[in-house]
């Protein structure tokens, strides 16, 4: 929490980088890492920046690519990931700040975000895992039911049998047996 003081400073100039015509695409994905990391350096106090930065996320999650475009789709995961991480972020910092309620109105945005990645066919092993650790942080933190109709989808499903099925590292197979595990809590 001693990195309140500087956060808003910081979300204004990664916003605005985010907007920048100059900066190379490249930059864009660590940007909206960034604020996965600010999240969890300010927890709680991270809430006046949490509408904004959802909402940059969603926008960002949004971009499609051709799949012909290999250039284009590769940045499209590269941009995944970062949003992926920055909710990651988000989602502990509140955790360990004990305001997850802040969260909620966010999960069907995050759900819908998680299930575009989930179902599309250019989805890395490190998407997958990104998606299964969002999955599974927001069951675990929604265990009394609070989001049984969002994580009760089919394809929540196929993605966690993914994990558990798809080739991979041992550690996809490990992140999607505990996703499973923390979604039949969450919806019993």
């Amino acid at each position: 929490e001693q990195a309140t003081p500087f956060a808003q400073g910081f979300m204004e100039l990664l916003l605005e980088d985010l907007q920048s015509t100059v900066l190379h695409r490249s930059v864009k994905p660590p940007i909206l890492s960034c604020f996965g990391d600010i999240a969890l350096a300010v927890g709680g106090n991270f809430a006046p920046y949490l509408e904004t930065t959802v909402g940059v996320l969603q926008q960002a999650g949004a971009m499609r690519a051709d799949p012909n475009n290999y250039d284009l789709v590769d940045y499209i995961n590269q941009l995944r990931e970062g949003i992926l991480e920055a909710y990651a972020g988000i989602i502990a910092g509140l955790k360990w700040a004990s305001k997850t309620d802040l969260i909620l109105p966010h999960v069907p945005t995050i759900c819908a975000f998680l299930h575009v990645v989930a179902t599309d066919q250019d989805q890395t092993d490190e998407l997958l895992k990104g998606t299964l650790g969002i999955i599974g942080d927001l069951a675990e933190i929604f265990a009394n039911g609070q989001i049984k109709g969002a994580l009760d989808q089919q394809w929540i499903a196929e993605v966690l049998k993914s994990g558990r099925t798809r080739v991979g590292g041992p550690e996809t197979k490990k992140l999607a047996k505990w996703a499973k595990e923390m979604v039949r809590r969450a919806t019993q």
